[in-house]
């Protein structure tokens, strides 16, 4: 049968390598040393053959104590398992197939809803933490700066930061996540110092030429670029969620001093024309 096939033809070569290898075996103890080699896992195979061969019917009561346990209660009640027929990825699936399990059995629990639950309880954080940290803002700033001007002015430059934020984070596709979303509140609390300090100097100055002139400007640079040194490291972090979280605290405080440094100075010019006009 070999010598009708083609030369090039895969058992054909095998029967040839074959061929070649056993005519390097001499004698009876290489024999059996072969035959040992070749044929050790046969009996080890041949018995789960004929255990599988003897398999019956399965049933609950032939199950394992351990499988049977993990789906049938001691008082009889049984686990229920429900599949998604679409990507869980999609948030908006997920919450379908939740919705749908629970008009069912409102206790359902699983992968699926603790992922939900999850993320649910990571955004309420977020806008409780967003909330807390620009009220408590504005509460000091007014009790200290005592204008209405001057708490708008420190609020400017981190609100066009917060929205610079997450315009990069499409353009340089760092989507959030339940690990840096948190950046946005402290944003609020890492870039308000510089705000304080320039619109402090310009009360101390009257102006902000002068404002511009004296060492503050570089203090707030300096201050910002040990803030970005520190918080930056995070992104080296092996974590997906905590390195992005990195990535973009670096992206908003750098924002937020260009906002300081820049967009801040301008609307202090404009605000004193106006008020000293």
């Amino acid at each position: 049968a070999l010598a009708q096939l083609p030369g090039d033809a895969p058992a054909k070569q095998a029967a040839q390598r074959l061929s070649l290898a056993m005519k390097g075996i001499q004698g009876e103890d290489a024999l059996k040393e072969f035959e040992k080699r070749l044929l050790t896992a046969l009996p080890g195979r041949l018995v789960a053959l004929n255990q599988a061969l003897l398999a019956g019917p399965v049933s609950l009561a032939t199950l394992p104590v351990a499988i049977r346990g993990n789906q049938i209660a001691a008082d009889g009640r049984a686990k229920v398992e429900a599949f998604p027929k679409h990507d869980l990825r999609d948030r908006e699936a997920l919450a379908r197939f939740v919705a749908a399990v629970r008009t069912v059995t409102p206790d359902a629990t699983g992968s699926s809803v603790v992922i939900l639950e999850a993320g649910n309880t990571v955004v309420r954080a977020f806008w409780q933490a967003g909330i807390v940290s620009v009220v408590l803002i504005a509460l000091i700033l007014i009790v200290v700066l005592q204008r209405f001007r001057d708490v708008v002015l420190v609020f400017v430059p981190l609100a066009l930061a917060a929205m610079l934020t997450v315009a990069a984070s499409v353009v340089f596709s760092l989507p959030f996540n339940f690990a840096n979303v948190i950046v946005l509140p402290l944003l609020f609390g890492l870039g308000v110092a510089g705000s304080i300090h320039l619109v402090v100097r310009d009360r101390e100055e009257s102006g902000i030429d002068g404002v511009l002139e004296t060492s503050t400007p570089r203090a707030v640079l300096f201050s910002a670029l040990t803030t970005i040194g520190s918080f930056g490291s995070i992104a080296l972090s092996s974590h997906p969620g905590t390195s992005s979280m990195g990535v973009l605290l670096t992206i908003a405080i750098a924002l937020s001093l260009g906002c300081t440094l820049v967009v801040l100075p301008a609307l202090m010019t404009v605000t004193g024309r106006n008020r000293n006009g």
